[in-house]
């Protein structure tokens, strides 16, 4: 029954080392050949090298408004206009066919002071890229040791779970078991989507290597912890008879935190909730996960508000009685 157990741990944990191992040798990159170019006060005509055929974006931005751009000769028509409080900015796709290897000239009419970019990504992050499709980027190589070196960390991890199980949670480990894998799932569909994404679309989304465990680890961190408490939750009502259970007590460290939130009002669960993805938001900008920082942001208007809505609810049907 225990090397059952073991043989069980093992076996899942291979696979998904192996598949995170797959998705980290075809959404991951180093590094890619980046070209930023800015240049400042533009009146009418300008000159920028580019390194190779590929497709860039281009924008101009000033406090006119632009007439004609010509690159090498050609005129070219913005895809995006932006009005601000006082700048205009126009944004271009310049195509493989308009560039020169080198020297690329530019003309803005009318002349008038601007500021021009360009570049070789739509956006660049922290957690990654988005690229055109033909930007030229280096992959992580994909060799066994790569995938051992995968496969050996997650078995790790299953046996570090599975210590921390038994030594803390006496409950049915298949059940656990079950649970703590399938809290890989979504992070892994994702992954799948995007890499069949980056095959159709015209343009691609990579995470840096440096960030890709950490958008790993924080998706399938969303999705343990409700999981394991709906799993804590039900085997408590499971055992609803033996919560008085000393012994169950000291084994279970989980119920009287459970016992606790369930005894609380809506209001006080949701100002809970609010105060700990609000410390959640200071700690993802502190590791520079802006985009996950500002998505629980929302989440965590959406907590404040439901809090005043019911609070004022409250106090209206006390005046009522």
């Amino acid at each position: 029954m225990m090397i059952s157990k073991y043989l069980k741990v093992i076996i899942s944990h291979t696979l998904l080392g192996i598949c995170f191992a797959f998705f980290y040798t075809q959404l991951s990159v180093p590094s890619f050949n980046e070209v930023d170019i800015k240049t400042r006060n533009i009146m009418s005509r300008t000159d920028f090298n580019l390194p190779n055929k590929n497709t860039y974006l281009l924008k101009i931005w000033g406090d006119s408004a632009i007439e004609k751009v010509l690159l090498n000769g050609t005129q070219i028509a913005h895809f995006i206009y932006k009005q601000r409080k006082v700048l205009k900015e126009y944004y271009y796709v310049i195509t493989p066919e308009m560039v020169k290897v080198g020297k690329n000239d530019l003309d803005i009419s009318p002349g008038k002071n601007r500021t021009m970019r360009v570049k070789n990504n739509i956006v660049v992050s922290e957690l990654g890229v988005i690229l055109f499709k033909n930007t030229p980027v280096i992959y992580i190589e994909d060799t066994i040791d790569l995938y051992l070196m995968f496969v050996a960390a997650f078995i790790l991890l299953g046996f570090i779970a599975l210590f921390l199980f038994e030594r803390f949670v006496g409950l049915a480990f298949d059940k656990f078991l079950m649970m703590h894998v399938f809290a890989s799932a979504p992070c892994l569909l994702f992954m799948l989507l995007l890499s069949q994404l980056n095959k159709y679309l015209p343009a691609k989304v990579l995470y840096f290597s440096r960030s890709y465990f950490n958008f790993c680890f924080f998706f399938i961190f969303v999705f343990y912890l409700p999981l394991l408490f709906i799993f804590l939750l039900s085997q408590l009502k499971k055992l609803r008879s033996k919560i008085s259970d000393l012994e169950l007590k000291d084994r279970f460290l989980g119920l009287v935190f459970i016992q606790w939130w369930l005894a609380r009002s809506m209001i006080t669960k949701l100002m809970i909730s609010f105060f700990c993805l609000l410390l959640l938001c200071n700690l993802l900008l502190f590791v520079r996960l802006e985009f996950f920082a500002e998505f629980f942001a929302n989440i965590v208007f959406c907590l404040i508000s439901a809090v005043v809505i019911l609070t004022l609810l409250k106090i209206r049907d006390e005046k009522n009685n």
